[in-house]
């Protein structure tokens, strides 16, 4: 929660990013704890300010192109059941009388389950928009009832009520003003720009309410502004936040003509500030003239990652190309989010140099920079002229031992259908490194390569032998004490594994191994309280439902016979039965009758399609296999109603 808080709040505060994101969370730090310690005057800052500047990452999602899946599990599955709200039809005149009580702690509930209510959909709340307003307009309305009926017509998006609002703020405390002043920005009242405006050229005011003025003045984008911002953003007195936030604000107010300021405080003798950099980076966030576009280049080189990447997220934003001189740099950079804007730069640049650099990032130590670089070399490698360079990468990487950058380069491997390494991911088969185990096996069912499929049915059956083995032999030493140790951790990999091996040789048809797979079709037994848990591999769901699958796959174009048979005992072994099968492989055996094309498993399929099969793993999939086989419609959603109480006030029903 913590890291989530500094990259929503902290980071687009310094860097200018995910800008209503941080104007949002704001109103969160409304508290009435807040007005002692906030209060620091603008125009009495000391040198003592300490700026933090906490780096995360905040480069794009992943785009997904590498992505460790498993053909069954993709169809089975269910849909979540949708949750709706129930509301009495009492509550809103309920409430709406009490908020006409003299008690100040009823109207404060009041208001604040008007929020929540409002949050979860209740309709019809607008009515109670007269009454709150009411409250909020008396003269003796006490702080803390002001705040709480102030939120709940924010929630209610009560435009009429701004002028209100406004007042409030003049006449209330800081958090007051730091829950309404972002609504009244967001909603364009134009009365409150003169306020801000007016606050910008004060000096005694705490910095919290300045920053809440150059906000209010970024979001509605007054031009008024922009003079005393750039006071104020050069001013080295100001509060280190201060002026940032005004650097940020007038960065976006003006396209043109901060390049003389910039250059200022880059030339601060002796040594410009981090300060000082960052503003002079934010100043030029959205210029494009050359040169404004040769001090970015100048600032991308900064020795802090912090400034480093305003001016290098610009600079990719206008030409990639710009970056090239620094690419050996960024690409070594201890900071995340330089080695992310570097990344971007790289795989726009498709050059040979940038694949190679981005084929480095494949061992990037954070997860979503080196799956980014996975992504875009998969989609470089769609470039002719960059196909070589993306293989080489990607082989080098598998080369050279280090295992995070082994699992993406096996991953890519897969995803290009690079058929050349498929002898290397056999190794890889036998690595210590769970993801890289897994990931290889991922990448050979990808490839689904004839040479492999020997290598991968001897590790089928290794893995199937050893695990049945230690089944066998926990049956003879559970009851020791203390009982043996079982690494849990260590079969799930060989599950996982062995769901992305046996599925490989369904893709190729491999008609040898079918002795092996249907070894996974008889349902395990049952086992007691006190037995030793299941740990074979034959008798595992997910192992037992990727062989279900390879079988049908194989048997697609047979007729029905003894596979079919047994899948239908499969789908039918459930309560109350005395052999029962878990959902996943019931679920799996009605998708093998599917492959197959097994009519007569039609009405078995349809008696699983219940007023709820929407929101099953076997109802489900059974739906959707008799859709099509027979051409039947799909079950719908049934939303689940959920009636909210634990409310202040509520009607005795």
């Amino acid at each position: 929660m913590v890291f989530r808080w500094i990259r929503e709040n902290l980071v687009p505060f310094l860097f200018g990013s995910r800008q209503r994101t941080c104007w949002q969370k704001m109103r969160c730090r409304a508290s009435d704890k807040q007005q002692a310690t906030d209060r620091r005057p603008y125009g009495r800052s000391s040198s003592a300010i300490k700026i933090c500047v906490v780096l995360l990452l905040l480069g794009p999602a992943s785009l997904k192109a590498v992505e460790l899946d498993s053909p069954i599990e993709k169809e089975v599955f269910y849909e979540p059941r949708p949750k709706v709200h129930v509301f009495s039809p009492q509550l809103v005149k309920l409430w709406i009388d009490a908020l006409g009580r003299p008690e100040n702690e009823v109207k404060r509930q009041i208001a604040r389950d008007i929020a929540r209510a409002h949050r979860l959909g209740m309709p019809g709340l607008e009515q109670a928009i007269p009454s709150l307003v009411e409250n909020l307009a008396a003269e003796n309305v006490s702080r803390e009832v002001a705040f709480d009926t102030a939120s709940a017509l924010v929630e209610l998006d009560a435009r009429d009520s701004a002028r209100l609002l406004m007042q409030r703020v003049e006449q209330g405390n800081l958090s007051i003003a730091l829950l309404i002043e972002p609504v009244l920005a967001d909603w364009e009242f134009a009365p409150m720009r003169e306020v801000w405006l007016a606050r910008l050229g004060e000096n005694d005011i705490d910095a919290a309410r300045m920053e809440l003025a150059i906000e209010g003045l970024r979001v509605v984008d007054e031009r008024q502004a922009i003079e005393p911002l750039r006071g104020i953003a050069l001013d080295s007195q100001a509060p280190s936040v201060v002026r940032l936030q005004a650097a940020r604000a007038l960065g976006e107010l003006r396209a043109e003509g901060g390049e003389s300021d910039a250059d200022g405080l880059l030339s601060v003798s002796p040594v410009s500030t981090l300060v000082d950099r960052l503003v002079a980076a934010r100043l030029l966030r959205h210029h494009r003239d050359p040169k404004a576009v040769d001090l970015l280049v100048q600032i991308a080189g900064d020795p802090s990652g912090a400034v480093q990447a305003v001016a290098l997220s610009r600079l990719v934003e206008l030409d990639a190309s710009l970056v090239e001189p620094l690419n050996e740099q960024i690409a070594m950079s201890p900071d995340a989010n330089v080695r992310q804007l570097a990344a971007e730069a790289f795989s726009e640049q498709q050059t040979v140099e940038a694949v190679g650099l981005l084929g480095r990032l494949l061992d990037d130590p954070i997860p979503s920079i080196r799956r980014f670089a996975a992504d875009r070399l998969v989609e470089l490698d769609k470039i002719a002229s960059l196909q070589q360079s993306v293989r080489l990468a990607v082989t080098e990487m598998l080369r050279s031992g280090k295992p995070r950058g082994v699992e993406q380069a096996a991953m890519v491997a897969g995803a290009i259908d690079y058929e050349a390494v498929a002898g290397q991911l056999v190794e890889l088969l036998e690595s210590e490194v769970p993801p890289v185990a897994v990931g290889s096996a991922w990448a050979l069912r990808k490839l689904a390569v004839p040479e492999t499929a020997e290598a991968i049915l001897a590790k089928i059956r290794a893995e199937a032998d050893r695990t049945l083995a230690l089944d066998q032999e926990l049956w003879r030493t559970w009851s020791q004490r203390p009982p043996p140790v079982v690494d849990y951790d260590g079969l799930l990999t060989a599950y996982r594994q062995l769901e992305q091996l046996i599925q490989a040789l369904g893709a190729m048809r491999m008609e040898s191994s079918r002795p092996l797979l249907e070894s996974f079709l008889p349902t395990p037994l049952a086992r007691g309280i006190g037995s030793p848990p299941a740990v074979a591999a034959i008798y595992n769901g997910r192992s037992r439902a990727a062989a279900i699958w390879a079988l049908a796959k194989m048997s697609a174009d047979e007729a029905e016979g003894e596979l079919s048979d047994r899948l239908l005992v499969i789908l039918n072994a459930a309560p109350p039965g005395e052999v029962v099968e878990e959902a996943r492989t019931r679920a799996a055996a009605a998708v093998g009758l599917r492959l197959m094309k097994i009519q007569k498993a039609v009405p078995g399929l349809r008696s699983y399609i219940g007023p709820m099969a929407a929101h099953d793993t076997v109802g489900a999939t059974c739906a959707r296999c008799a859709q099509e086989l027979a051409g039947d419609e799909l079950p719908k959603a049934v939303p689940l109603e959920v009636r909210s109480h634990r409310w202040f006030l509520a009607p005795l029903e």
